[in-house]
């Protein structure tokens, strides 16, 4: 058995895209056992897939800040006995943290700061030069992986799916109904659309659908985004907040009965696009719709599913990916007006009744 730990990301949407990694250096040969190393928060979405035989959970900045933890994990890894260790994250302290579990084999694209913990290292083409996915691709081919498959999956379990339909019963949502989840939040600003866009989009909808729910998806820290649209929008009994309710898990449970999901650049628009149907019931395939500005749909656009990017201007000075964090205009975002995500959707509602 050939053994081998990834060194994975921080992020549910990039941990995602490095799945075709994954599964790239698991199908190389016959005996090799895949583990991943990532925080806890993104554990969920490795669970059930057949190309992760273990998950660790590593975290520099919380439970194994301190020097002690940090001592204690090398010693777990030691007695694990990997036989090489591959780094999708670009962090040298974690090179350097899990240089010292004494795995022979140490892998990773080229960097100053790292390369001399490297056994073997490929020649960093940089991270916004090619889609994310393609970029940790790009290096397990490198490093003798072949395989080029860009697809990637999340799966749900029976009891999630179980617990998903519980929550709907509570809200009293006919999963039979037209049902369009939303994800006003996002881990940078620029990245948000409009919350009253998300207002006059719900009131637009529930004008020409007679028989619609919205459910707000999203963190218990996005509760009050989720407060805000629903205190403004003109049928409140149809939307329902779900903020804080909802696993990784239970939320990809969620969307099995979901027609439209709608999101900026997130983890959930990306966990729904990946979401796989299980073989057994009657489920929805839900239309993932992105709403892109300042990122790039070349570099962190959905590859799997069933999904659809809309993006908005952008000014003639403005760059594609914009980092500028303290830009103040947003244009990008706020150019791409409600009424073209409405047009999207009714096409899309009246398509799939036909």
């Amino acid at each position: 058995m050939h053994k081998i730990l990834i060194v994975n990301l921080n992020w549910v949407g990039d941990v995602l895209f490095t799945i075709p990694a994954l599964k790239a250096v698991k199908k190389a040969r016959g005996d090799i056992f895949l583990a991943v190393a990532l925080p806890g928060r993104c554990r969920r979405i490795l669970e059930f897939n057949p190309a992760v035989d273990e998950i660790i959970e590593f975290d520099e900045r919380n439970q194994h800040r301190s020097l002690i933890a940090r001592a204690r994990f090398i010693s777990e890894i030691r007695k694990k006995k990997f036989d090489k260790v591959i780094f999708f994250h670009r962090s040298s302290t974690r090179v350097i943290i899990f240089s010292f579990c004494k795995i022979p084999e140490r892998e990773g694209y080229c960097r100053s700061k790292t390369r001399l913990f490297l056994t073997k290292c490929v020649p960093d083409p940089g991270k916004d030069s090619m889609h994310k996915a393609q970029y940790f691709l790009n290096l397990v081919n490198a490093l003798g992986y072949p395989l080029k498959d860009m697809s990637y999956e999340f799966y749900v379990s029976e009891e999630e799916i179980k617990i998903a339909l519980q929550l709907l019963r509570e809200f009293e949502v006919n999963v039979e109904d037209k049902i369009i989840c939303l994800h006003p939040g996002t881990n940078w600003k620029p990245k948000m659309w409009p919350l009253n866009y998300y207002i006059q989009l719900i009131n637009a909808i529930s004008a020409e659908v007679e028989k619609v729910n919205f459910l707000i998806v999203g963190t218990r820290k996005e509760t009050e985004l989720a407060r805000t649209i629903i205190e403004n929008v003109h049928h409140r009994e149809k939307v329902f907040d779900l903020t804080g309710k909802t696993t990784l898990g239970t939320l990809g449970g969620i969307f099995l009965f979901t027609d439209v999901m709608i999101s900026g650049d997130s983890g959930p628009l990306h966990l729904c696009s990946a979401l796989q149907l299980p073989d057994k019931g009657r489920y929805k395939r839900p239309l993932a719709i992105g709403l892109y500005g300042p990122t790039s749909k070349d570099l962190t656009g959905p590859l799997s599913g069933n999904f659809l990017i809309l993006e908005g201007e952008r000014k003639n000075d403005c760059s594609l990916p914009c980092y500028n964090f303290n830009c103040q205009d947003y244009h990008c975002m706020y150019s791409l007006k409600p009424q073209i995500v409405l047009k999207t959707v009714r096409r899309y509602l009246n398509e799939y009744e036909t």
